[in-house]
């Protein structure tokens, strides 16, 4: 499982079984996440996607709570740039080009 930098200095592990995989793929999730650069993308659309294949993170919201990152709503108490790093590494770790 890939232990992924955040900015802030926060990380995240990702992991994704076969059969995990297979169900997102199907409903549509995988490629919304490649189709992220398209105008008029819906961020809100990766967060299924996140909420089960990012498996833990140190990430807080502006209360200083740690976040669920299996919670949806998790999600957008991110910063951006945070949210968008991860959408990154998580593109790079579905297409198989993120190092252990």
């Amino acid at each position: 499982m890939p232990k992924v930098a955040l900015p802030g200095g926060h990380s995240a592990v990702l992991a994704l079984r076969m059969g995990e995989f297979r169900q997102l793929w199907a409903a549509g999730a995988v490629q919304k996440l490649q189709g992220m650069s398209a105008e008029g993308a819906d961020l809100g659309e990766v967060y299924p996607l996140l909420a089960i294949a990012v498996r833990e993170w140190d990430c807080t919201g502006e209360d200083g709570q740690a976040l669920d990152p299996h919670a949806i709503a998790s999600y957008d108490e991110l910063e951006p740039a945070t949210f968008m790093a991860l959408m990154q590494e998580l593109g790079q770790y579905v297409g198989g080009s993120a190092k252990n």
